[in-house]
């Protein structure tokens, strides 16, 4: 969006929505303001509705206006980062990095 409200970019991503949702449920469980929980979950429902290809599996990269899978930026699947960092973000208490978080969960 431009600073009138205007939409300048029209594909719609996944990773931003991924990220949104890792750092809503940060954002809930370092602060414990149900308004982040909230978010995390409209976050969750429109990956499902929208991104998470549930025949072919993962999500897809980008959709167009209308809500389709779209290639203009690249074609395929090829960016799982995002959706992973989503995921373990829902699964780790907060801190400063999900390594460290990762390496204290293991054994």
């Amino acid at each position: 969006m431009d600073w009138q409200g205007r939409e300048v970019s029209s594909p719609r991503l996944h990773w931003p929505l991924a990220e949104a949702i890792g750092a809503a449920r940060y954002l809930e469980a370092a602060t414990r303001q149900p308004g982040y929980a909230d978010w995390y979950a409209t976050f969750w429902r429109v990956a499902d509705r929208c991104f998470i290809d549930r025949q072919g599996g993962s999500w897809w990269h980008e959709l167009d206006t209308d809500g389709r899978p779209a290639c203009t930026i690249w074609p395929g699947k090829s960016d799982l980062y995002h959706v992973l960092n989503a995921l373990l973000l829902s699964l780790l208490p907060p801190g400063p990095a999900v390594a460290a978080a990762l390496a204290g969960r293991a054994g």
